[in-house]
């Protein structure tokens, strides 16, 4: 999960997500600190790669990612490191129950899952402190909340914003992605709260939402792949990445599930 300390005037980030570590030829998955210096995509999927080599799962990869034009270029790296990847990108992002079972069905037969969250971060210029929450666009310069899609149901649970009133052909996918978080409303609003300015306030406000929103988008995804796995182990990842226009985007992973049987395998306690 990444952390609070991003707020430094000096520009110094501290993130926490997960690494991949190997005891007594047993791979876990662990917190580590990164500070100063973040991981990039290669390294995260190159730990993707090195323990499906380990449990022999192929890595045939399933994606889920927001399709915000600011993750086009993680989008292209996606395919760079696994070649053919079944690509769904939707806003929220949110899973999806048919497009996983395809995914999941004889044809694709995709082994490995990973769902990603995103959130921008940027430098505020009237006092220097890093915050979470917006990104600077590429397209015009201008500073927009991302993940947008959180910002709206932030806005919603807060009573700020109302459902629009859509076609009776259009999906509210907001609401839907609202519906998974509206139990966590109170951490949300103590989180909301911390902040000691709206900037502030809007930064840990989106920072919680997006963070739960992966941890209930990978529960789903555990949930569906569990009842339709065939007894064919499958890895599932989570993982936030965060958006920046003038540095380079960092990707983490904050969970890690192997799939074996009807057991459902925490990486960050179970050893393989």
């Amino acid at each position: 999960m990444i952390t609070e300390s991003v707020s430094q005037p000096q520009g110094m980030t501290k993130i926490t997500g997960l690494e991949l570590k190997k005891i007594d030829n047993k791979l876990f998955f662990e917190n580590h600190d990164y500070v100063g210096k973040e991981p990039d995509t290669k390294f995260i999927y190159a730990s993707i790669k090195k323990i499906a080599e380990k449990l022999d799962i192929p890595t045939n990869v399933a994606s889920f990612m927001c399709s915000d034009e600011e993750n086009g270029l993680e989008r292209n790296k996606r395919g760079f490191y696994f070649s053919k990847v079944f690509a769904n990108d939707v806003v929220g992002p949110m899973v999806l129950s048919q497009p996983s079972h395809v995914a999941n069905n004889a044809g694709h037969s995709s082994h490995i899952f990973i769902f990603k969250g995103h959130i921008g971060m940027y430098k505020n210029e009237s006092d220097g402190k890093l915050l979470y929450g917006k990104v600077e666009s590429e397209r015009d310069g201008m500073l927009r909340p991302t993940c947008g899609a959180a910002y709206h149901v932030m806005k919603r649970l807060l009573g700020e914003e109302r459902p629009e009133e859509l076609p009776n052909w259009d999906i509210d996918l907001i609401d839907k992605l609202e519906q998974g978080l509206r139990s966590f409303k109170q951490e949300f609003l103590q989180e909301y709260e911390r902040g000691r300015d709206e900037l502030e306030k809007l930064s840990a406000g989106i920072k919680f939402l997006v963070n739960k929103n992966v941890e209930v988008q990978v529960g789903r995804l555990l949930q569906i792949l569990q009842h339709n796995q065939k007894n064919v182990p499958k890895l599932v990842f989570g993982g936030i990445t965060i958006n920046r226009y003038k540095y380079s985007d960092t990707t983490l992973l904050t969970q890690a599930f192997l799939i074996k049987g009807k057991d459902i395998l925490d990486l960050t306690k179970v050893p393989v």
